[in-house]
C-alpha cells in the first residue's frame, strides 16, 4: 500500500489494519503487523548474564526483562535472539493411545482446554461478592499431565496415560555470540518511530538499572554493549566541529580580501542568522535537522550576498564626499546592490527548483517538503476558483455540489 508523505502513522496503521482484516488468506496464515519502528530502529542491545542455563535466561528475558522494557515510553519492540525458548512437549505414545481407546484430537482438546482461564461467575457473601474464576496457569510438565482426556464409567484417562509430558525447547534457527562467548541471550530494543532517541535512552537506561537491582534475581544482570546515545553524542559533536570549522574557513578566506575585522565580523554574523532561520524553516515544516538536510547548507552560498553587500559599502565609504552622512552612504551602496544580488539569489534558486519536483524515495531524500507543499495548497486554490467559477455560471449546479 502506497501512502502520500504527509499521512500519520496512526492513520496508516489504522488503514491497514482495516485491510487486513478484509484480506482473503488461508486457513493456516494469519497476518501480524510489525511494531511501529524504522529499519534503523536498533537504539539498544544487551545480553544477559549469569549462572544459569539458557532456556533460564531466555525464560527471564521474555516474560520478565521484556515486558518492563516496553513499558518505557518511546520504545516499539524488544527483539530477543538465542538460548531455547522453553517449551512443554507432548510426546504420545501410539500403542498407550490405541489401548486407552482415544483420538488424537481429544488429547489435543484436552491439552488446549487445561491451559485456559474461565470465569466462574460471583459468590455472594453478606453484602460483598467474591469473583470466581479458573486460572490455567500450567508451571510444571505434571500439572499437564493431570488433565482429563476421556472418562468412562467414573474412571478417568489423563494425558500423561497416553503421552510422555517433558520439559523441551522450541527448534532452534540460528544462535547468537558475543566475544569469547559461543552462547548468549541477546535483547535488542526497537524505537518507535518519531522519538527522540536521547529522551529514550534516559528512560530506558534508568528501568535497566531498576531491573538489575530490584527485579532480576542477583546472580543475573543485564550487560550493555551497544548504546546510541554514543553515536548521538559522536554525531552531534561531528556536526558542530565541520560547522565551526566552516565558519572559521569562510572567516580566513574573507579577511584577505576585506581587510578588515569588522566587516569580516558583520559577514560571519549571517552565518549562524541564516542557520537559525533555516532551523525555525525546517521545525515549522515538520523536518528533521539530519545530515542530509544539514549537509544541505552551504556556507558559502549563505554569505555571497553578504561579501557583495559588505564589499560595495567599504568601496563607497572609501570615496565617500563631505557632508554625506554614514547613514545614507550605507543605503545608497546596499541600494545600489541589492537588485543584482537578489538576482543572483533567485538564479540559485532556479538551479534547485528542479530538486523539488522529485518524486518518491529521491524526493524525500533531496527535497523540503515546504514547496511540494505549497504547490499542494496553489492547486487546491486553483482546484477551489474553478469550482466556484462554475457555481456562478451555474446557480443550482453550485447549489447541488454544496449541498
Amino acid at each position: 500500500m502506497t501512502f502520500e508523505d504527509n499521512v500519520t502513522d496512526f492513520e496508516l496503521r489504522t488503514v491497514v489494519a482495516e485491510r487486513l482484516r478484509d484480506a482473503n488468506l488461508p486457513e493456516t496464515a494469519s497476518t501480524q503487523m510489525g511494531p511501529q519502528a524504522t529499519p534503523v530502529g536498533q537504539i539498544y542491545r544487551y545480553t544477559l548474564k549469569g549462572p544459569k542455563s539458557l532456556r533460564e535466561l531466555r525464560a527471564l528475558n521474555e516474560f520478565v526483562v521484556e515486558k518492563r522494557i516496553r513499558a518505557v515510553q518511546g520504545v516499539a519492540d524488544v527483539w530477543s535472539f538465542g538460548g531455547f525458548q522453553r517449551q512443554y512437549q507432548v510426546r504420545i505414545d501410539p500403542v498407550r493411545l490405541a489401548a486407552a481407546g482415544v483420538s488424537l484430537k481429544q488429547v489435543h482438546d484436552a491439552v488446549a482446554k487445561t491451559n485456559s482461564n474461565a470465569g466462574g461467575g460471583y459468590v455472594a457473601l453478606g453484602s460483598q461478592e467474591f469473583v470466581v474464576r479458573g486460572i490455567g496457569a500450567i508451571v510444571s510438565p505434571v500439572d499437564l499431565g493431570l488433565a482429563v482426556v476421556e472418562e468412562t464409567n467414573g474412571v478417568p484417562t489423563r494425558v500423561r496415560d497416553v503421552a510422555e509430558i517433558v520439559e523441551g525447547s522450541t527448534p532452534r534457527r540460528g544462535a547468537v555470540g558475543r566475544g569469547h562467548e559461543d552462547e548468549v541471550v541477546e535483547g535488542i530494543v526497537m524505537l518507535r518511530r518519531g522519538e527522540n532517541p536521547s529522551v529514550v535512552l534516559d528512560g530506558l537506561r534508568q528501568r535497566i538499572e531498576q531491573l538489575n537491582h530490584d527485579i532480576l534475581p542477583h546472580d543475573v544482570h543485564i550487560d550493555t554493549f551497544y548504546d546510541r546515545t554514543q553515536l548521538v553524542d559522536a554525531t552531534l559533536s561531528t556536526v558542530g566541529r565541520n560547522m565551526l570549522e566552516g565558519i572559521l574557513l569562510v572567516v580566513l578566506v574573507l579577511y584577505p580580501f576585506l581587510r578588515g575585522v569588522r566587516a569580516v565580523l558583520v559577514v560571519a554574523i549571517v552565518i549562524p542568522v541564516s542557520l537559525m532561520t533555516a532551523f525555525i524553516g525546517l521545525k515549522l515544516m515538520g523536518l528533521p535537522a539530519n545530515l542530509i538536510s544539514l549537509g544541505a547548507v552551504d556556507f558559502g552560498m549563505l554569505v555571497d550576498g553578504a561579501v557583495i553587500v559588505v564589499e560595495g559599502t567599504l568601496h563607497a565609504m572609501e570615496r565617500r564626499g563631505p557632508g554625506t552622512t554614514k547613514a545614507a552612504l550605507i543605503e545608497r551602496a546596499v541600494g545600489s546592490v541589492a537588485r543584482p544580488v537578489t538576482f543572483a539569489m533567485i538564479v540559485i534558486i532556479a538551479a534547485l527548483v528542479p530538486i523539488f519536483s522529485l518524486e518518491r524515495t529521491e524526493g524525500r531524500i533531496f527535497r523540503a517538503d515546504g514547496l511540494h507543499l505549497c504547490v499542494r495548497a496553489w492547486r487546491r486554490a486553483r482546484v477551489g476558483d474553478a469550482a466556484r467559477a462554475g457555481a456562478r455560471a451555474d446557480p443550482v449546479a453550485g447549489r447541488r455540489s454544496g449541498r
